[in-house]
């Protein structure tokens, strides 16, 4: 073919990094220090962590669930699907909504049950101990295209 594959183990002093390469699609898996690779030439800085990239389509499968979160846990603390934060974040906003909910019936406003039922499910669906078994208490809907989580029982 007119197409080549790359494996890239850079040990360098305080920049290592590995990088799977094929040129097809221009797709890569780089780990480490993300470093502009061009044949046997180092480039720039581009940044650090990990970055999975392709000019061509990508999918990403998981059929036992997916957690993806920006919280930190620093050197791979925690279990493999720990959703501990996103539980307190849950918690913090329903306890929000029930606060906001009861001023507004104070001042002859409506109240929220609808919003207060949702994040009690939902509170309550996250609650279960995960991790083990590999499945997520949370999952993205394709429904809720706006990044949200929705627990992973729909009744």
């Amino acid at each position: 073919g007119s197409g080549y594959n790359q494996w890239v183990m850079d040990d360098s002093t305080g920049q290592v990094r590995t990088q799977i390469h094929s040129s097809h699609g221009h797709s890569q898996l780089n780990l480490g220090y993300l470093i502009d690779q061009q044949g046997n030439s180092r480039g720039a800085l581009r940044g650090a962590g990990f970055e999975l990239r392709t000019d061509a389509y990508g999918a990403l499968r998981a059929q036992q669930g997916l957690y993806l979160s920006t919280w930190p846990r620093n050197k791979a603390q925690g279990g493999q699907i720990d959703t501990q934060e996103a539980q307190q974040h849950l918690s913090n906003a329903q306890a929000r909504v029930k606060a906001l909910s009861e001023i507004a019936e104070q001042h002859n406003a409506l109240p929220m049950p609808g919003g207060i039922e949702s994040l009690d499910q939902l509170n309550a669906d996250t609650q279960a101990n995960y991790g083990s078994g590999g499945e997520s208490p949370v999952s993205s809907s394709p429904q809720q295209r706006n990044g949200g989580v929705t627990p992973r029982r729909q009744s």
